[in-house]
Parts: structure tokens; C-alpha cells; sequence
């Protein structure tokens, strides 16, 4: 079995299911059709299947600039942040981009915005940062994303200093992240008059973890009376529940 014909028997299920693992590959063609085959085979396939399918991650890297063009002609008035190494403009750094659409639909939203990262899967890796608004009809309102090599603080000052250049900072904007460092260094210098919240479901993971040696119940309870504080609807009665959380 070699990896060309891996790939054309497996290109339907890695469109299906393009993070498919070599091991899973490996397990299917033995219960399937009796065939062993090594991992590196397994592995090709895979990657012959997605260079079929989604074309080769080198080559969309310098494409970039095609990208870029092609984004300013056809959506007029977006904003682009493409960098690259300055001393190698084929070095590929960051990458941010807000849709013109994505810039005046926000306009139309509460000045709500969330900040998050995750990771890429891709050969070269690298990281996914966001910033989304939340409408009321329509949920989730995409406004702006980078790709970056890491989540970092410097990776988050930049994206935060491209997102000035894209949302209108004279209107009562209220920000909510994971507590990020580079997020809490820069954004009260980028966007001075905004405010800062946190987001609930990363306070109660980090609780839970900073505390996965206690007693089950007793952290259950101190989750739950962390709710309380965060959805309390006055101040004399949010005063009241951070005093029996404490």
C-alpha cells in the first residue's frame, strides 16, 4: 500500500473530517480491508489528501499578498495588517483582517466585545486570535481575527492596536477576556476609556483547577456561589454574596 492510493481511498473522509489521525486511518484500513500499514504511509496519505483537497500550506503562504489584494478590490475599505519580517519579506509573521461589512455591522451592536485565542492545527501551527460582538438576534458577530505565531503579550498588544484602527473608540466599549496577560497589559493603554470584564466560564475553569485537590462538593459549592456573585442584579446584594463566597 503506498500513500497515493491511501490518499485517494481516505480524500472523502478527510473532506468530512479534515483533522483525521493517521492512527484512525491505520485502525480503518485494517478492519475494512485487512491491509497493515506503517504509520508513515498512514501520515502521507493524510497530507496528500489535504494538499488534494486544500491545496499545499507553503504555497497558500505566499499567496498572502495575492490575498490581501484580492481582499481591498472586492471589499473596499477593509483593514489589512499584513507583516512580515523585516529583514525577509518573504517571512511570514502576522496576518490581521476586519471585513468592511464585519466594521460597519458592529456599528449596528452592543459595544460588547469578546476576546479570545486558540490554536491552529495546521502543519505550521501558530495561533487564532478574535475579537467578536454580540448581537442580540443574531448571536455572535464576527468583527476582526489575526494569525500569529503564538498567544503572547506582544501578539495581543499588536492585535489590540490594529482593532483601535477598526472599531469606533469614542463609543462606551466594554471588553470580555480569558484575563490574558498581554490582554490586561495593553488594553488599558490602547483603549483607554473601555471597560474590562472576564469571562465566567474561564473563572470558573480556573477556579475548579486552582482547586482540583479540595473536597468535590466543597469546590461544586464555591462554583456555585461564584454564580451568584456574578449574576447578582445590585451592588448591596452582589456585597452580600461575595461575602459568603469569601
Amino acid at each position: 500500500m503506498g500513500s497515493e492510493l491511501v490518499a485517494y481511498v481516505i480524500v472523502e473522509r478527510v473532506h468530512d473530517k479534515p483533522l483525521t489521525r493517521l492512527t484512525n486511518v491505520k485502525y480503518d484500513f485494517k478492519k475494512a480491508y485487512g491491509l497493515q500499514i506503517s504509520c508513515h504511509v498512514a501520515w502521507l496519505g493524510v497530507e496528500k489528501a489535504r494538499g488534494e483537497l486544500y491545496g499545499d500550506h507553503s504555497v497558500s503562504f505566499d499567496q498572502l499578498h495575492w490575498y490581501s489584494d484580492a481582499v481591498m478590490e472586492y471589499n473596499p475599505r477593509s483593514y489589512i495588517n499584513l507583516d512580515f519580517d523585516e529583514h525577509n519579506t518573504r517571512l511570514f509573521n502576522r496576518l490581521f483582517i476586519s471585513f468592511k461589512a464585519c466594521m460597519d455591522g458592529f456599528n449596528h451592536c452592543c459595544p460588547l466585545l469578546f476576546l479570545d485565542g486558540t490554536f491552529l492545527k495546521g502543519r505550521f501551527k501558530g495561533n487564532l486570535l478574535v475579537v467578536t460582538g454580540k448581537d442580540g438576534n443574531l448571536g455572535l458577530f464576527p468583527v476582526a481575527f489575526a494569525i500569529v505565531d503564538s498567544e503572547n503579550a506582544a501578539n495581543w498588544a499588536w492585535f489590540l492596536q490594529n482593532l483601535a484602527n477598526v472599531v469606533d473608540r469614542d463609543r462606551n466599549l466594554t471588553f470580555v477576556s480569558d484575563r490574558h496577560v498581554g490582554i490586561i497589559e495593553s488594553l488599558p493603554t490602547i483603549f483607554q476609556s473601555a471597560h474590562h470584564a472576564f469571562c465566567m466560564q474561564h473563572l470558573q475553569r480556573n477556579l475548579k483547577d486552582n482547586m482540583k485537590y479540595v473536597n468535590k462538593l466543597y469546590r461544586i459549592g464555591l462554583v456555585s456561589k461564584l454564580r451568584e456573585c456574578a449574576y447578582a442584579p445590585t451592588v448591596a446584594d452582589f456585597n452580600e454574596k461575595i461575602e459568603a463566597f469569601i
